[in-house]
């Protein structure tokens, strides 16, 4: 299949000196480019064979020239009037409604990702007009095997997000000697976290041993 053979030229023709997070934050010494290709392989083989891809193609392709896949730029938008930015993986309309799907191939994490599709769908709305009963957001899993969830939304669903981001956003806030310059306090306002497994997911964990 081309596709696959594609996978394969793009793993072995990517930069021999690429440094991957796992080897940077000594997690392994070494990342076989094989096994990342196998992966790769079984997330689309995944997706190719599933019920969602054939719908797809039987259905939704039929307008497939407003398809928004990984679109370009920042994705700015607003959620209860604060500037944010998103980027979906792939937006298409079947009819009245806007279909989004966003693509994972680690752990399932569903109260983050019921989160993230709240950010998407407040997206959607703000950028195309449309009313939440018209956004159909979709979380596809690749690995280990293909399977989704789905959610609807409503107006209840999407104030509790809104005052989630208002609090979240203030306890941000709180952390900065200068809101407006974006100016952080002294690091000792910043302790380590107690919750060893959310530090895979920062992106500042280097910090914590300077």
């Amino acid at each position: 299949m081309r596709l696959l053979e594609y996978v394969d030229r793009e793993i072995d023709n990517a930069p021999p000196d690429s440094r991957f997070s796992e080897v940077y934050y000594e997690k392994l010494e070494s990342v076989d480019r094989r096994e990342i290709a196998k992966e790769v392989k079984a997330a689309i083989e995944g997706l190719l064979n599933s019920d969602r891809f054939r719908w797809i193609i039987q259905i939704a392709k039929t307008e497939g020239e407003d398809w928004l896949i990984e679109p370009e730029g920042y994705g700015e938008t607003r959620i209860d009037g604060l500037k944010a930015y998103c980027k979906v993986d792939f937006l298409f309309p079947v009819g009245k409604e806007m279909h989004i799907i966003d693509w994972k191939t680690g752990k399932e994490r569903p109260e983050k990702h019921r989160i993230q599709i709240r950010v998407y769908a407040a997206w959607a709305a703000n950028a195309y007009g449309k009313d939440l009963s018209d956004i159909r957001p979709i979380i596809a899993y690749l690995l280990p095997e293909y399977h989704e969830t789905t959610s609807e939304l409503n107006e209840f669903d999407m104030e509790q997000f809104y005052h989630m981001v208002r609090v979240q956003t203030n306890e941000m806030y709180s952390f900065c000697a200068n809101v407006e310059e974006n100016i952080p306090l002294q690091k000792e306002a910043f302790p380590p976290t107690q919750i060893s497994s959310v530090c895979s997911y920062c992106n500042y964990r280097e910090l914590c041993n300077a």
